[in-house]
């Protein structure tokens, strides 16, 4: 039976209403609220799959450091994984240990998920011109929603690690404070809680950021005193042999560091480490060489991206979960100096490579090397590496072409990403 005149036209009315609330203000507001409220209860879904294996060496170390003064005590807490991380890292976890292990897993994974909504409204906002400022909120959920899918975000948060915390601080640091007088002081923190984040250190030395590196440096000194009777304990649990044995072989396909390449194509033994060695050598000096103009000409996200990429091939481990420091990559892409020297072809790979072709994305997973790799699968046990490789050879490229006019004075600079000369001296 067809509808009435009147129920046709209500119908209508509703339709003109939803398709009203749809295309307002407030009907985007709720969608975008819906859509994170959806991506978050999926990572928190897949965290909890995962079962946040290295999440329980973080709550045992700020367990102990409660109860017994030591991170590194023994204890009636079940060991699964030692605790390998400085002191200060146990003490700022210590809110933790108002929940039980299991309870606090959802406080931890929530905090993460924050720590990465917030390092991607800066990186958006720094990569925006000011004219195009309105579309800050819109293209921050695309990229939680590309970062959520991408192996090293979903793998740092199923696996319980605090990577996605570091990077903020350190893009905090870069973007808020990059002009202000504590520039430098969220780099020593994170550089105190884990010692990936030490190389940014390096990074404000290679630029003559001397003032930022005074205050990293004491941040760093200060976070670790804060636990120094621990100090040397630390040292001693984490030397690269220890380290090494607690955690697993460098040979696993999860490691994308040079060092697990070459032991991966070449086998355990002196030549994959001489190779590892000479390569590094190799990345260790063009990073130097590259840094400082590839901030002159593109800003601090991409001079940290820069020393990112180089600290990530030549350690000794470089697990996936390690590579969310790729988050800075689309960030760099975007800037109107990259795009007028290099094609957004190479960008927009760059970012595909690292987010879909992640090891972890082709089953059957094999964590260790097999016995006779194909060629095929070499490359995909090296994709992350083989990227970072790209990215730099593709920066060196670009800073050393010819300064463009047109790419530098390009209206639609945003106001983060060309540095300030003048401040290069005296910050």
């Amino acid at each position: 039976m067809w509808p009435s005149t009147g129920e046709s036209r209500k119908n209508l009315a509703t339709l003109a209403a939803i398709r009203a609330l749809a295309t307002s203000r407030a009907g985007r507001i709720i969608a975008a609220a819906l859509t994170v409220l959806a991506a978050v209860a999926y990572a928190v879904e897949l965290t909890r799959r995962q079962e946040l294996q290295d999440f329980g060496a973080y709550y045992r170390g700020a367990w102990r450091a409660i109860h017994h003064g030591s991170p590194y005590d023994s204890g009636p807490l079940v060991e699964s994984m030692p605790f390998l991380y400085p002191p200060v890292a146990a003490l700022l976890l210590a809110p933790l240990t108002w929940w039980s292990e299991s309870g606090a897993e959802l406080p931890f994974t929530l905090v993460s998920i924050a720590a990465l909504v917030w390092t991607l409204w800066l990186l958006v906002g720094s990569s925006l011109p000011a004219r195009r400022h309105a579309e800050r909120p819109a293209l921050t959920l695309v990229a939680l929603l590309a970062a959520l899918a991408s192996e090293p975000v979903w793998s740092t948060l199923g696996l319980g690690q605090i990577n996605l915390i570091l990077v903020a601080l350190v893009v905090t640091d870069v973007v808020v404070l990059g002009d202000r007088r504590w520039f430098g002081a969220l780099i020593g923190l994170a550089a105190a809680i884990k010692l990936v984040p030490v190389v940014f250190i390096g990074y404000l030395a290679i630029t003559r950021r001397w003032r930022a590196l005074a205050t990293a440096v004491g941040a760093a000194v200060l976070a670790t005193l804060v636990g120094d009777r621990d100090a040397s304990r630390h040292v001693g649990v984490c030397a690269p042999g220890t380290a090494l044995h607690g955690i697993g072989e460098g040979a696993k396909a999860a490691n994308q560091s040079l060092y697990g390449v070459a032991e991966r194509v070449l086998g355990n033994g002196g030549a994959a480490t001489a190779a590892w060695i000479v390569a590094s050598l190799v990345v260790v000096a063009g990073c130097v060489a590259i840094t400082p103009r590839v901030r002159e000409r593109f800003g601090d996200l991409a001079g940290v991206a820069t020393v990112a990429a180089a600290a990530l091939l030549v350690g000794p481990i470089a697990w996936t979960h390690y590579w969310v420091w790729w988050l800075l990559v689309p960030a760099v892409a975007a800037h109107p100096g990259w795009r007028a020297r290099v094609p957004p072809a190479a960008g927009a790979a760059t970012v595909a490579a690292i987010t879909l072709f992640g090891r972890r994305w082709f089953p059957p997973y094999d964590e260790f090397a097999r016995a006779h790799p194909s060629a095929a699968e070499q490359l995909a046990d090296a994709c992350y590496a083989l990227t970072a490789l790209g990215t730099l050879a593709g920066l060196a490229w670009a800073v050393a072409r010819p300064r463009s006019a047109a790419a530098d004075c390009d209206e639609d600079t945003p106001p983060n990403a060309v540095s300030d000369s003048r401040s290069a001296e005296g910050a």
